[in-house]
């Protein structure tokens, strides 16, 4: 299985939302001829032909949908991996029983994005940071990060790397 299945569609909803974001500096003006010239992007877009065979298209879809396994890239190269999903799940406790994490009684999250968003906004009172950057740098995201791994194919036993993963309440912060 070491291809691209080429979409079927295309995610408009996430389109938006990324262009939103990224012309939220921007003056109302330029804002809104962004939005009207993606919008008829948008529109007049069409997704690109299938690239494998109907059967295909149909045997990764009954793949999708089984529950008992799970369709991973690999941690290296351009290939896919079918794992079994109870397999996944016992490597993943494996690797996070022995690896260097320990278990938090409490999702700090909240509290250090609280903590965060007190000293920027101090800074911003002190002239130390204007509100164009307190508004680029200020705490959106309050999803913690997750963990999830992605097999090694090319060891023995094909262990999982672990990939911890999310957009932090930091995110923007350490973008810029």
């Amino acid at each position: 299985m070491n291809f691209a299945v080429t979409p079927t569609n295309f995610p408009a909803t996430e389109i938006v939302a990324k262009v939103e974001s990224a012309i939220r500096t921007l003056d109302s003006e330029q804002a809104d001829t962004i939005r009207r010239t993606v919008n008829n992007i948008l529109q007049q877009a069409e997704p690109p032909k299938p690239n494998i065979a109907k059967e295909m298209q149909e045997a990764l879809k009954n793949l999708k949908e089984d529950d008992s396994v799970m369709i991973l890239p690999a941690d290296k190269g351009r290939a896919s991996v079918v794992l079994n999903t109870d397999t996944y799940h016992y490597k993943m406790k494996t690797l996070i029983e022995t690896g260097p994490y320990q278990l938090l009684n409490k999702d700090p999250t909240d509290r250090d994005s609280r903590k965060l968003t007190e000293k920027l906004l101090s800074l911003k009172r002190s002239g130390h940071l204007s509100e164009t950057v307190y508004n680029k740098i200020k705490p959106r995201h309050k999803q913690p990060p997750s963990i999830y791994g992605l097999p090694k194919i090319h060891k023995p036993e094909i262990p999982l790397r672990p990939i911890a993963s999310r957009v932090t309440f930091a995110y923007d912060l350490s973008a810029h």
